[in-house]
């Protein structure tokens, strides 16, 4: 499946859901791909299918598999089931009380870092699945400067960890609240 650096929405790579191996793809003009602007709930119907970032020269992904199946996978190949959307649209959450977490990266637990943040993955037992400390002052610096014609832009379209937070905030309600519903 096709997966984009989420800063960029660009330098699209295919990714192999079962083997973690992943390549670049070259940008084919006659069929451009559908990159940028789009919900996560709309990607899983896409080519391009979620978003990588790259963190201490390694990367993390998001995406939505062929079974339609929610994955985060972590840098040491970790992989994440997170929710599957059925056939008949319902949502279900894979991993339940499944929690992100973003917290300013602290010295010593006390003096904050001005520019890294700490996400962590959490399970319903409270137990930390992943956790990553990153710059994340670089993504409010890109999305505070950047100029485009996009209204409802927010720090999600620009900090992969913020995006990835939010979708599962966002899937994890309407996974509790509406159980037996379909999704949009």
């Amino acid at each position: 499946m096709y997966l984009f650096a989420h800063y960029t929405a660009a330098d699209v790579i295919d990714l192999d859901d079962l083997t973690g191996n992943w390549a670049p793809i070259l940008d084919d003009d006659d069929e451009p791909l559908m990159v940028g602007q789009m919900s996560m709930l709309q990607r899983a119907d896409f080519s391009v299918r979620g978003s990588y970032t790259v963190e201490h020269e390694k990367r993390c992904f998001f995406y939505w598999t062929d079974d339609n199946e929610l994955v985060f996978r972590t840098p040491d190949e970790r992989r994440f089931g997170l929710f599957r959307r059925e056939n008949d649209g319902k949502l279900v959450e894979l991993i339940p009380g499944i929690s992100v977490d973003l917290q300013p990266a602290l010295v010593n637990g006390c003096h904050a870092l001005p520019t890294m943040s700490i996400f962590t993955l959490t399970g319903a037992d409270g137990a930390t699945l992943f956790a990553i400390t990153y710059d994340s002052a670089r993504y409010l610096q890109a999305y505070q400067s950047n100029v485009t014609f996009t209204p409802d832009e927010d720090l999600s379209d620009w900090d992969f960890f913020v995006a990835v937070k939010r979708v599962v905030d966002e899937l994890t309600g309407i996974a509790r609240l509406i159980p037996t519903e379909p999704i949009p």
